[in-house]
């Protein structure tokens, strides 16, 4: 008697945690729900949910879950992890999901925003969710990741710290049909209720590799679009044949944005060996 009881529990506990998707209990009449924006990116949206029928409900917002601004001109934003709640017969509740954006050149929401809720059918931004969950990504690179895929925006800001930072780099390199950058830049980034983002970065970092072919002691420089020389840097030697890395890091705050370019130099001549462009 004992053992049935034990299966009999273990059966109902079950079946109480089977998740089951928002949208579709939502489509069902089964929960009713409101929409608050609380900030920008992760866990940035409050979803207040009532369960509306007489059981016990757990409930999943799957990655790739949007919400669309009634405002056309706001940008709509975005759950990039799965998110559980779970509710009593009749009970209310909230829970954080994230709100990354998906439209960078539109206005940034405010807490008077109202939304619609959906799931994307962007097949790249349902890979690169897919890829979160099969290789964590840092958490600070999880709006830019989605900015270089939903709005084709710079690879570089993506800051190879793990080794799934920079799988996500050849990923979206690979989906976005680009080059995947030599360098990195970190990503500053300032939010105001129904304005333009403002995005920028402070560091450039990256590894000069060449392969010279006679031994030479190099420095190397940055040049602006007009090929304008505006920084030189010391170097070391590099042997004949050996493919050599000089790791180059340069401070960018208050630099025009644009493209700019760094030079191997032979020391001697001052004649330019290798060439390495990046934009800020």
């Amino acid at each position: 008697m004992k053992t049935s009881l034990l299966i009999l529990t273990i059966a109902i506990s079950f079946v109480l945690r089977a998740n089951e998707d928002f949208l579709e209990a939502i489509s069902q009449n089964k929960v009713s729900y409101s929409i608050s924006y609380k900030s920008f990116g992760e866990k940035g949206i409050s979803l207040n949910i009532k369960n509306l029928t007489a059981n016990v409900i757990s409930l999943s917002i799957a990655p790739g879950t949007i919400f669309l601004p009634e405002s056309d001109d706001e940008q709509t934003l975005m759950n990039a992890d799965e998110q559980l709640i779970v509710l009593r017969p009749k009970a209310e509740d909230f829970v954080l999901v994230d709100g990354y954006c998906i439209n960078y050149n539109k206005l940034a929401p405010s807490e008077e925003s109202t939304y619609k809720i959906k799931k994307t059918n962007n097949p790249n931004l349902i890979a690169l969710l897919d890829y979160f969950k099969q290789n964590p990504i840092s958490k600070d690179n999880y709006q830019a990741a989605i900015w270089a895929v939903s709005d084709n925006e710079d690879i570089a800001y993506i800051e190879p710290i793990t080794e799934s930072d920079k799988g996500v780099r050849e990923l979206i390199a690979k989906m976005t049909n680009r080059p995947n950058p030599w360098y990195s830049k970190d990503e500053k980034i300032e939010v105001e209720p129904r304005q333009v983002i403002a995005r920028g970065s402070s560091v450039v970092e990256g590894i000069l590799s060449m392969t010279p072919e006679k031994d030479v002691e190099v420095y190397v420089t940055v040049e602006n679009s007009n090929m304008e020389q505006i920084r030189d840097y010391p170097g070391m030697k590099f042997d004949k044949g050996w493919s050599t890395n000089l790791r180059f890091k340069i401070a960018v705050s208050g630099w025009e944005k644009g493209n700019y370019t760094a030079t191997i130099r032979d020391k001697a001549t001052g004649e330019g060996l290798k060439t390495f462009e990046f934009s800020i």
